[in-house]
């Protein structure tokens, strides 16, 4: 009985500390919201009026950041696996988004567009992965 009354005012003794302030690990409400918002895009390919199959991706943050950066792969789905066919990135500096193309030449078939997003400003960066649905795509 006693070990549970020490614990129980240990614990209260702790919360009191902690919600005054006095621990490191205190956070303000405002504090623990993120600092960095952004958005990563990513669309299905399209097959362009040259004949080329088009895929594109991009990220938008909620503020001018430092740098944005974005990589994208088109990937095509050949025997039962998707294999990159084509990839591009981009990279931006104080700037609030940034985008990323590529292309190749068309061969009939099921593609889809995989990219990848960063963005830093001051100390909180943004990293997130993005893959479009699956496109048939009939050339020409």
């Amino acid at each position: 009985m006693t070990n549970s009354i020490v614990r129980r005012s240990l614990a209260a003794a702790g919360v009191a500390i902690f919600m005054s302030g006095l621990l490191p690990g205190a956070a303000s409400a405002a504090e623990a919201l993120p600092q960095l918002q952004c958005e990563g895009l990513v669309d299905p390919p399209e097959l362009e009026d040259d004949g080329a199959v088009h895929a594109e991706a991009g990220a938008n943050c909620s503020r001018r950041v430092d740098v944005v950066g974005v990589r994208v792969w088109l990937q095509k789905y050949d025997d039962e696996e998707w294999k990159e066919v084509a990839k591009g990135s981009g990279r931006k500096e104080n700037v609030d988004g940034g985008e990323a193309h590529t292309k190749v030449r068309c061969k009939s078939g099921q593609y889809r567009t995989v990219a990848t997003f960063y963005a830093r400003h001051d100390k909180y960066t943004y990293q997130n992965r993005g893959v479009s649905w699956p496109v048939r795509i009939h050339c020409r």
